[in-house]
């Protein structure tokens, strides 16, 4: 009876680690699936655009997509990725081929493409028709892109640094007349926003003084600039390109006879 009963109960605690063992196994399969379900359900691949890597990704406002491949252009979807469409005309590139390094949409809805050997190109039109807006550029192998909330517009160089659009790329009501904002930020460190406005085409001069009327920096000398707002940065540094010292500084704007000159603070 002994035996018997030591062999009752080595059976009862095999099978009780038996169940043990299939409960555990039951739990890390469920939990494998859940997890693995929910990384299968994070992603799925759209309906292209196929035929070369895509560099770039945007989305207009409307809900477009736009996508830029290599030396496939722009090609942009209007139902999530479902189906794409190529939309090239009047990009052009001088390396042979085409392709779309680079993408950014402004609150406007202008749909900026970065085309390597081509330079900068700009659509209104949603991507039907594209125009070069490669005026002071002097890289054109554009590889990325950014655009401030003011409308100015960055692009990163292969090989030159960043360019800065020199004024705002959202339609702005016309200048009535000449314009010194006030600087932003303000106080400032290390560098501040300077914004003013030209009913006309004029030659303007924007310098930084300090109090005693000694120039500290030139930012613009002389320049024909167009009609409309003008952005320029200064980073408190001297002509020289020493950090200059915390305190209150002037700067003054002169075009076409006119002189206005407004402070601001520099802090460390």
């Amino acid at each position: 009876m002994k035996f018997v009963y030591t062999l009752v109960s080595s059976m009862g605690a095999v099978l009780k680690r038996g169940r043990l063992k299939r409960l555990l196994l039951f739990l890390f399969l469920v939990v494998t699936h859940s997890s693995t379900k929910a990384q299968e359900d994070f992603w799925e691949q759209t309906n292209g655009p196929f035929g070369g890597s895509v560099l770039s990704l945007a989305v207009h406002a409307d809900g477009a997509i736009f996508a830029g491949t290599f030396n496939g252009g722009v090609f942009r979807s209007t139902n999530h990725g479902d189906s794409w469409a190529e939309v090239n005309s009047g990009l052009s590139s001088n390396f042979g081929r085409l392709s779309g390094s680079a993408l950014a949409i402004n609150s406007a809805g202008h749909i900026f493409a970065g085309v390597p050997g081509g330079g900068v190109f700009r659509s209104t039109n949603n991507g039907d028709s594209w125009t070069e807006v490669n005026t002071g550029l002097t890289d054109t192998d554009i590889l990325s892109f950014a655009v401030h909330a003011n409308g100015v517009i960055l692009a990163g160089t292969n090989g030159s640094g960043v360019f800065r659009s020199i004024r705002t790329t959202i339609n702005q009501p016309p200048v009535r007349s000449f314009v010194l904002d006030q600087n932003f930020p303000n106080p400032f460190n290390p560098t501040t926003t300077i914004r003013f406005g030209l009913p006309s085409e004029s030659h303007v001069t924007l310098k930084v003084y300090n109090l005693l009327g000694e120039e500290v920096s030139t930012l613009v000398q002389g320049e024909l600039k167009f009609a409309g707002y003008h952005l320029v940065a200064w980073d408190g540094t001297d002509n020289s390109g020493r950090q200059v010292a915390s305190g209150v500084y002037l700067y003054r704007l002169r075009a076409e006879g006119l002189t206005i000159t407004k402070k601001m603070a520099f802090l460390k």
